[in-house]
Parts: C-alpha cells; structure tokens; sequence
C-alpha cells in the first residue's frame, strides 16, 4: 500500500469530499508539486519517529503524519481502501513544527532491521537482500515529508491524505 499527500486550500478539502473520485487523478499526476509520492515508505517513517509502526496502539502524536485525529473526510472505496484522512491547517502546523523537532536528532539512530522486521513494519522486508540502501531511502522520503509539512503550514493548507 502506498501513500499519497495532497496539499489542498479549505474550499478543495470540500470538493473532494463531494467528490472523491476526482482525487484519483489529481494524486496521480506526476509534476503536481501539491502531491507527495511517498511510496511505502510510510510505516518505516512512522516508526523512526516513534519507535513503533503506523497502528491503533501507537499513541506518539508523530503518528498522524499519515492518518488523521479526525473522521475520514471519505470513508472507504472500491478505489480508496483506507478512505481520505484529511488533517486542517492548525494540526498541519503543530505537526510540522513536531517534525522539524524530531528532525533535530538524526532519526536513524534508532533504525534497526530486526525490530523493525519483528514489529512488522510494512512493507516488511526489512530484513531481505534488496538492493536498495533501506536507511537511505527512508531519509530521502522523511526530507521531503519534512519539506512538505512546512510548506503546507506555511501557506496554512490543509492536508489529504490517500493510501491506495
């Protein structure tokens, strides 16, 4: 499953809840420079931040970088299996000025393989000869999230968030 952010002004947040088709082509086109890719790289993110994967038990506010404090804005779809989360501009800032505090200590300290295999921390091949550097490319995703959240705060956008 992969992730998608869409910055989005208040007026769009409404539009795509009344039609939420319509964000299907919006995240998938590729210069959009409101639209973030994060690929799989989601539960790695979310567990160097917090010490534990995207889940019901995670408690650690860092955790809603990728699932919102709020109802779904849709709930799930044929074509939209986790629905849209949809995070306003007040939380978008207080999670941006959390990241750039989290990002103050470099979040590969705590990276490590087994855990993170034992933990099931998706997509989970932690662990496999891949031959991609896994530290790297969650850093190379988690500077871009950072990069995101801050522009998004600064222009006080909301943020949708898609896993598909």
């Amino acid at each position: 499953m992969e992730a998608v952010l869409l910055r989005v002004d208040l007026e769009e947040v409404e539009f795509f809840k009344a039609n939420p088709n319509d964000i299907i082509k919006t995240i998938k086109e590729i210069d959009n420079p409101r639209v973030l890719q994060m690929d799989k790289s989601w539960d790695g993110i979310t567990y160097l931040l917090t010490g534990e994967g995207l889940n019901e038990s995670n408690t650690h506010p860092l955790r809603h970088l990728f699932t919102s404090i709020n109802e779904p804005l849709v709930r799930e779809t044929k074509y939209l299996p986790t629905g849209i989360q949809v995070l306003y501009p007040d939380e978008v800032q207080n999670l941006s000025d959390a990241l750039h505090q989290a990002l103050l200590i470099d979040p590969l300290i705590v990276y490590d393989a087994q855990k993170m295999s034992d933990l099931g921390i998706y997509p989970n091949f932690w662990l496999q000869d891949v031959e991609e550097d896994l530290p790297s490319y969650l850093m190379d995703y988690l500077e871009e999230l950072g990069n995101f959240y801050f522009a998004a705060a600064q222009d006080g956008e909301s943020i949708l968030i898609v896993m598909y």
